[in-house]
């Protein structure tokens, strides 16, 4: 435990946590607007102090001091060498001044003066600063702007080690934890808001993980929870999490190993298909890891995601469906009479040929044809992870399944998320502004002709000979 002591104390001269004393003396007057102005001096030169022989943190000019009096937010005081100052409206005689710092996070919307009763702030992110989350009332009611008033802030989080043993440099994500934290006014409460299925996100790397988590039961009660990385490019478990009680600064120290393991970029599964199609385990855009996810929107020959999804922002025409540049094998869709005999999607063109590499590519409309064929796969509509979507699984007992989550669409209508799921094929339909999609949603299966400038999902597939 000693090794451990000797880093709690480097990492918490900078970062750290548990709690501090100030006086803070309301100075001068009430104005017209009903405001009191009042400075808060910081004892110690401006040092908020966590334990005994570990350590502090470091007031910084600009951090933000929030004040709440008789169940709301009443104004912010700034620091600026060696105490808080600014202007809040006038207190209520009858409630004490409640004071909350955060340093390292910021709420998400800003509190409005003399309205706001809570807010929530997210610790989610945690690959760059450690936040601190801290609370004081007044040991006084207040009886006016003459004060004095005395305060001690205390944190309301543990410091916790994680050691995590990977390849990878980027983040590692530690699922199972609370990283949400209701502010109120009302209560003069810091309350965890996320049970249970938070997401914590430490700094980049492998080796010691330093991270700060809410109050919280025990992780899964003693069950391993798991990890994975921001990028997905590796996966694993993470040790039980011991319960954490309110104000756990937990001196004494939580250490937890991570174990991972290095996993492909993009996952693929063979549904022993007559062709030999070999189908991807999620969407272009989503992670390998979350199958679930919906991952981004493409319109058919375009590689990239954007905004607005119509004929107008459309790469391979002039503005409408009839002025078609690419892609185009009937010159009354074409741009003053263009045509090019093209039907189905170059690499260069092909969202997941561009987004994955030359191993992958957007199905044909056949593959969709046989992958829905019930001789093939069983299917049927589900949930994962709280995800509607359509589970095809093979039919050779292998077992082996792939789900496609119901993202619906991007664009005039966009219709169907979470109730109808829509994926590209490689080629184009009926006419050359159309392309054909495969689209499913509970109790319906078809392949059939779709717009080409809305955006939809797409699910890549390989050849047998490419793995």
């Amino acid at each position: 435990m000693k090794k451990f002591s000797t880093i709690i104390m480097a990492i918490a001269l900078v970062l750290g946590l548990s709690q501090c004393k100030k006086q803070e003396t309301p100075t001068s007057n009430n104005t017209e607007d009903g405001m009191v102005y009042i400075t808060v001096n910081v004892e110690n030169g401006g040092r908020h102090h966590i334990e005994p022989s570990v350590g502090a943190y470091i007031f910084t000019n600009g951090d933000t001091l929030y004040v709440g009096n008789n169940g709301h937010f009443i104004g912010k005081l700034e620091y600026q060498d060696g105490a808080f100052s600014g202007g809040i409206l006038s207190p209520s005689t009858n409630d004490y001044l409640h004071f909350y710092f955060f340093g390292g996070k910021m709420p998400a919307i800003a509190p409005t003066m003399g309205e706001t009763t809570d807010f929530t702030i997210s610790i989610a992110d945690q690959s760059g600063d450690l936040p601190i989350l801290a609370y004081g009332r007044s040991a006084q009611k207040y009886s006016g702007p003459e004060g004095p008033y005395s305060t001690t802030l205390r944190n309301k989080c543990a410091l916790v080690k994680f050691n995590v043993a990977t390849l990878s440099v980027a983040p590692t994500c530690i699922t199972g934890m609370k990283n949400e934290v209701t502010v109120s006014f009302a209560e003069n409460t810091l309350t965890p808001s996320k049970e249970g299925d938070g997401i914590i996100t430490l700094s980049e790397g492998s080796g010691e993980k330093w991270a700060i988590l809410l109050p919280q039961e025990a992780m899964a009660a003693g069950v391993e929870g798991s990890a994975y990385s921001s990028n997905g490019t590796y996966t694993g478990t993470c040790e039980a999490v011991p319960a954490i009680a309110e104000n756990g600064y937990l001196p004494a120290g939580i250490d937890v190993d991570v174990t991972t393991n290095v996993i492909p970029e993009h996952i693929y599964v063979d549904l022993g298909l007559p062709s030999g199609t070999l189908w991807a385990t999620c969407n272009v855009g989503a992670l390998a890891i979350t199958p679930e996810a919906y991952g981004d929107y493409f319109a058919w020959g375009e590689t990239e995601p954007k905004n607005v999804y119509d004929w107008t922002t459309y790469k391979y025409c002039e503005g409408t469906d009839k002025t078609l540049t690419k892609y185009c094998y009937n010159a009354s869709y074409g741009y003053n009479g263009f045509t090019d005999g093209l039907r189905t999607l170059s690499p260069a063109d092909d969202a997941a040929t561009a987004n994955w590499g030359p191993d992958w590519r957007m199905p044909t409309e056949g593959e969709w044809n046989e992958l829905i064929y019930y001789n093939y796969t069983d299917m049927r509509w589900t949930t994962l992870n709280g995800v509607s979507g359509m589970l095809f699984t093979a039919k050779n007992g292998s077992g082996n399944s792939i789900f496609l989550p119901a993202a619906g669409e991007k664009g005039v209508e966009e219709p169907g998320a979470d109730a109808q799921c829509f994926y590209w094929s490689n080629g184009l339909g009926s006419t050359p502004r159309s392309a054909m999609h495969a689209t499913f949603y509970n109790g319906s299966v078809k392949v059939q002709n779709m717009q080409r400038f809305l955006g939809l999902s797409v699910r890549p597939v390989r050849s047998t000979g490419t793995h």
